[in-house]
Parts: C-alpha cells; sequence; structure tokens
C-alpha cells in the first residue's frame, strides 16, 4: 500500500500535476480505478493542504444498478466528509439525436457535465482516473482509427484543468492496492458489454497481443504513445506561433484562417493547425482521421468558394474566397416570438433578444448604439415580434433608402457568405421585416421627429451558450 502512495505522489511530483492548496474535484464512476484514485488523494490531502470534493455522472444507460452506483459514491464521499456532486445525463437519448455513439456521446456529456461543476464552485482541477492500462487501449483504439501523431500519443497526465495522477499503474497494481485496502467499489456490468469497441479491445485484442508478446506490452505500447506525444508536444508549440500569421478571425462558433499563410507551412503543421481550430469550437481534443485531414487539405490547395468538409455532427469546414472557415454545425433558426418588455433566448445563435419599451421621448442613447441594438418607433410595431431566418422572396426597405430591395440581394451587397445567411435573424413585425439583425432596419420603422415612443431592440450574447 505505501509502495503504491508514493509512487503516486512521486508521479504526481514529477509531472507537476498539483501545487499545494489547491482545490480538486474528483470524478468517481465507483469503480476500482477511481475508487483507488479517491483514496489516494484522501491520503495525500494533508500533506499537500488540498482541498476535495467528489463529482459522479448518472449516464441513464443501466437504469436500478447506475441509481446504485450512485448511492454507493456518495456514501464514499460522506464517509470522508467531502463534498459531493451528483449530474444526471440522458446519452441515449443525446445519442439518438445526434447520431454519434453511445461512447462518444457519454465521453462529451460527461467531460461537459464535469466542466460546468468545475467552474460553479470555483475548482482547480478534475482529477480522472485513466490509468495505464486505459491509455494502450486509447493508443491502439487511435491508432486503427487512423489517428495522427496527436491521437498516437494518447492521453497527457495532465491537459488544461484535467489530470491523470494513476497513468503509469497497471490495472493489476490497482486491483492488488483496492485488495490489500479493502477498499470498496462497485463493479460496471456495462464493461462486459462488447458492442463498446474498447470492450472488445480490452477482453478479446489485448489478452491475444499479451499472449503474443509478453505481459510488459502494455507500457512498451505506452512508451511508444509518449515518444509520439514528445513530438506532438513539439509540433503544437509550432502550431501556436503560426496561428498568430494565419488566423484570422476567432469566435465560439467560428474560426477563419487565410489560405495562402495557412499552405505556407508543412502539411504536418497545416494539419495541427487544423485539429487546433476544431478542438477550439468543440472544447474537445478531435483526432481526426488520417481521410479527414487530407480532405482540409484539399478544400484549402483545390476546393472552390462555398465548398465544405463536414468532419463530423459537431463541425464542419467551408471554403470562402481565400479563407478556410472551421465552425460548429449550427442547426437551422427556429422561429421565436417575443412581447415588448421582454426577451427569449435564441440558443442556436448564442444571443439573447431583449425588446424593451423607453419611457415617453427619444432616448440619449438613440445615437450611441452599435450594430446588435437598433431603436424603431414603437408605435408602428405590432406584436408580438417574430424572430426567424430569411425566406424565398423575403424583401425589406433598408433605412435610408425609397425602394424594396430582396434579402438575398442585401445579403449579397453585404458580403455575407452564404453559408452564413441562414443564420442572420430576421426581426419582423407581422408580415414586414423591422431589422435584419446586426445590419440594417428597415426605413418604415425608423425613429423621427414625430416618434412618441421608442422600442429599443438588443442582440445579446448569451452566457448559457458559450
Amino acid at each position: 500500500m505505501q509502495s503504491f502512495l508514493t509512487q503516486v505522489s512521486e508521479f504526481i511530483r514529477s509531472h507537476r500535476l498539483i501545487k499545494p492548496g489547491q482545490r480538486i474535484l474528483i470524478a468517481v464512476s465507483g469503480g476500482k480505478d477511481s475508487m483507488a484514485l479517491l483514496h489516494a488523494l484522501i491520503y495525500l490531502r494533508k500533506a499537500w493542504s488540498l482541498s476535495l470534493c467528489v463529482v459522479h455522472i448518472h449516464h441513464g444507460i443501466r437504469d436500478e444498478e447506475a441509481d446504485r452506483d450512485e448511492r454507493f459514491v456518495m456514501d464514499s464521499a460522506r464517509v470522508f466528509n467531502l463534498p459531493f456532486y451528483s449530474i444526471r445525463v440522458d446519452v441515449p437519448c443525446v445519442a439518438r439525436e445526434t447520431g454519434c455513439s453511445l461512447e462518444e456521446t457519454a465521453r462529451n456529456l460527461r467531460r461537459a457535465a464535469i466542466m460546468g461543476i468545475l467552474h460553479r464552485i470555483g475548482f482547480d482541477l478534475v482529477a480522472l482516473g485513466h490509468q495505464a492500462d486505459d491509455q494502450s487501449e486509447t493508443i491502439l483504439l487511435h491508432l486503427m482509427r487512423g489517428s495522427g501523431i496527436r491521437g498516437l500519443g494518447g492521453m497527457t497526465p495532465m491537459r488544461g484543468c484535467f489530470i491523470r495522477p494513476l497513468l503509469f499503474v497497471l490495472r493489476q497494481e490497482i486491483d492488488a492496492f483496492v485488495a490489500d485496502t479493502g477498499i470498496p467499489y462497485r463493479e460496471d456490468s456495462s464493461n462486459q458489454d462488447r458492442r463498446f469497441l474498447r470492450n472488445r479491445l480490452r477482453l478479446d485484442i489485448l489478452p491475444s497481443i499479451r499472449d503474443a508478446f509478453g505481459n510488459t506490452v502494455t507500457h512498451r505500447i505506452n512508451r511508444a504513445g509518449q515518444a509520439a506525444g514528445e513530438v506532438d508536444t513539439y509540433i503544437r508549440a509550432e502550431t501556436e506561433d503560426a496561428w498568430e500569421h494565419v488566423a484570422i478571425r476567432e469566435t465560439s462558433r467560428e474560426i477563419t484562417l487565410e489560405i495562402d499563410s495557412f499552405l505556407s507551412y508543412f502539411k504536418i503543421i497545416q494539419k495541427s493547425m487544423a485539429a487546433l481550430a476544431i478542438e477550439k469550437l468543440t472544447g474537445f481534443s478531435s483526432f481526426l482521421t488520417t481521410e479527414g485531414y487530407e480532405r482540409v487539405l484539399r478544400l484549402a490547395e483545390k476546393g472552390k468558394s462555398g465548398a465544405q468538409v463536414l468532419l463530423d455532427q459537431k463541425a464542419r469546414v467551408i471554403r470562402s474566397g481565400g479563407n478556410l472557415v472551421f465552425m460548429t454545425s449550427i442547426p437551422a433558426l427556429k422561429e421565436y416570438r417575443v412581447g415588448k418588455n421582454s426577451e427569449i433566448r435564441i440558443p442556436e445563435l448564442g444571443l439573447t433578444l431583449r425588446v424593451t419599451e423607453s419611457d415617453p421621448g427619444i432616448p440619449e442613447d438613440l445615437k450611441r448604439h452599435d450594430r446588435y441594438t437598433e431603436y424603431a418607433d414603437d408605435d408602428k410595431i405590432k406584436v408580438p415580434i417574430t424572430v426567424r431566418s430569411c425566406r424565398a422572396g423575403d424583401s425589406f426597405i433598408p433605412l435610408g433608402m425609397k425602394g424594396r430591395k430582396k434579402i438575398h440581394d442585401f445579403f449579397i451587397d453585404e458580403k455575407i457568405p452564404i453559408y452564413r445567411r441562414r443564420v442572420v435573424p430576421l426581426l419582423c413585425s407581422g408580415k414586414d421585416i423591422v431589422w435584419v439583425g446586426g445590419y440594417r432596419m428597415d426605413d418604415r420603422f425608423k425613429v423621427t421627429a414625430w416618434t412618441k415612443r421608442v422600442l429599443k431592440i438588443e442582440l445579446l450574447h448569451d452566457p448559457l451558450s458559450g
């Protein structure tokens, strides 16, 4: 027992995973690995002056068994007087909606849920229970999926706020530690379900590899992964330098890279920039397949403006003139309705629409508004105001003009790329367009010297939408 804990402490110290006094959120499923992690950090808590908290994710997959796991982890946290959080996610439902696998959906939802708790309680790090056998499985999975250097590097002891203090420990060593110390744990029946690729790899393929190459093959696979990881670290550093010269626009939903600059770098850096763009947009390390990387590079080298590459359910790349635009897959804008002196979220755009009636008279800030704020003559507006995307035949009278202009032609004049037009919000009063959100309002609804009441319309960044 002491040897195991000493090795964990040394691994943490040598990789600088934890600083004294930090607050650590421990992800605990109830299985052997996470329970061993929990007890190791509890043992180290006093020496490192750590504040600990436990989080458990209920995936909505195993019904009563998952409920019992949740209660077990809650009771374990209570034994050590640790704060406990449990989050329930519906993995099967989200998997059906997105078309992603249960494994990928569970991983994405789990990470998002844990990050939400981390930010809510203001902790510093998230400790995960991945160990050496998990690492070799991950490396082999990425190899078989055709991942590049980044994927072959496997998991790192630390990435951002996530730490893996047990990444050097073999599964059999954890089994021995748990048995010697009498640590209670739960068996997850889904770990035996061969519908999941990782389970087939662990239960069927890796035993055959060990029979052929010996029990040390796990460490040899992981050493190869470490070497790939060291190369990736260098490539990432070069990518960060290149990024400053190539990225010309970054938002939470869209990143634009200038193609000529992009193509001036070695292909390995081009691929790394593509991976970095997806990672920035989705929040996840995206290990693109070799085919995925090649499709992006062909788009940059030979693609026509308007051509696009769908990378997965979460992201796509579009060529727009001399630029590559990486963007999250935004669903079509639904139709929303809002009354006066109220607001409504538009999650597809990451915006909140707020409509406010002003006091009688012209407001003082009328001339100081930005492109996401407009003022209209209140008496000319019919409620509710409708928010929708462009439809065939839509037209309006742009501010300062007398005649009608088709929205399609307005988009062309404003040089709004085709891929962005469907998510430009149109704010309508009845059948009339009041404001092309973020661009131009209709002349018929402008504030004039004869206006008695003013309606303030705002498109605000919505923090709930990222």
